[in-house]
């Protein structure tokens, strides 16, 4: 959930800062294509292979199919992948680069329509009937966008300028979230699936980013952002080898080396992979077009370039 707030923060940034008319969409598109899909492509590969090699070690593997392997290559569709890929998840933790997907393709809409306030509302419609198990709480709670979109844009709200109406508002979600969860123990909501993670997730991490979001990023920051995606791509695969090797991952001495080995090899895939292409995503910012506003060109003329 803290991850959801920090993505709806860093994409109204870099949409507000650089794609902020309807004809630099399409840029800022390309630009989450050549974020998201170079390491991914890369560790999909590696895992798919350690899979076939060592045989189908988990129930996410078990159906590995062609068309299967190109709809996990496509990543939007593990968003959905309860719809048919459940037995064919090749890199488990990335449906949740789906469920990004799915927010990328409508973020730069709501931020240039403004119309997020209507989305948040329509979102906490759909949370309540999940909390409530009116409808599926794991699927419309946690996993697809309807459910989830109001914390994506209070991670929005949190980037706006500092005001007496934004903190009146961030302070009503999180008592609204909040008593959501003081009354997870009178009700049979408690039973559901991810109802109290969630609220959880939401009461520690909506804090946590508003106060992170008040200091200035350095080196450290950007190096740990660098490697944060490929430790979160690549973990899965090592813990597999790590096992097929007689390991006990349980120890705290094997724990740690699939740590530092998880590190390294994220290090080095985001030199030889990702940073590549990172002069050639930066080369479709800042540059505005002939027919945006002075505004938005002046915007664009002070960039701030954050680890996203």
């Amino acid at each position: 959930m803290s991850f959801l707030l920090l993505s709806g923060f860093v994409m109204t940034a870099l949409i507000s800062r650089n794609f902020a008319s309807l004809d630099r969409v399409r840029l800022f598109y390309a630009d989450r294509v050549m974020r998201l899909f170079p390491q991914y492509l890369f560790y999909l590969a590696l895992t798919l292979a350690v899979d076939l090699w060592l045989g189908p070690v988990t129930s996410y593997t078990q159906g590995i199919t062609a068309f299967k392997v190109a709809m996990n290559a496509l990543m939007l569709p593990l968003a959905f992948y309860q719809f048919g890929l459940s037995d064919c998840l090749i890199v488990p933790p990335a449906w949740t680069l789906g469920l990004e997907c799915t927010f990328y393709a409508i973020i730069p809409f709501l931020l240039i329509y403004k119309c997020r306030s209507i989305a948040f509302a329509i979102s906490v419609v759909v949370f309540l009937l999940a909390y409530l198990s009116v409808i599926n709480t794991d699927i419309w709670g946690y996993r697809l966008l309807p459910g989830v979109l109001f914390i994506f844009l209070t991670g929005s709200l949190i980037y706006e300028q500092a005001s007496t109406r934004r903190a009146i508002a961030l302070l009503a979600i999180w008592l609204g979230m909040s008593a959501l969860l003081l009354g997870l123990l009178r009700i049979d909501a408690a039973k559901a699936p991810w109802n109290r993670e969630v609220l959880l997730g939401m009461i520690v991490g909506l804090p946590a980013v508003l106060a992170l979001s008040r200091r200035k990023s350095g080196s450290i920051d950007a190096l740990l952002g660098n490697l944060s995606y490929g430790v979160f791509l690549n973990h899965t695969v090592i813990v597999t080898i790590f096992k097929a090797s007689g390991s006990d991952i349980s120890r705290p001495a094997s724990a740690a080396a699939i740590i530092a080995v998880s590190i390294v090899m994220s290090y080095i895939t985001f030199t030889l992979v990702e940073k590549p292409v990172i002069s050639l995503r930066r080369s479709i910012r800042y540059k505005p077009s002939p027919d945006v506003t002075g505004a938005l060109a002046t915007l664009q003329a002070t960039p701030s370039d954050r680890p996203d």
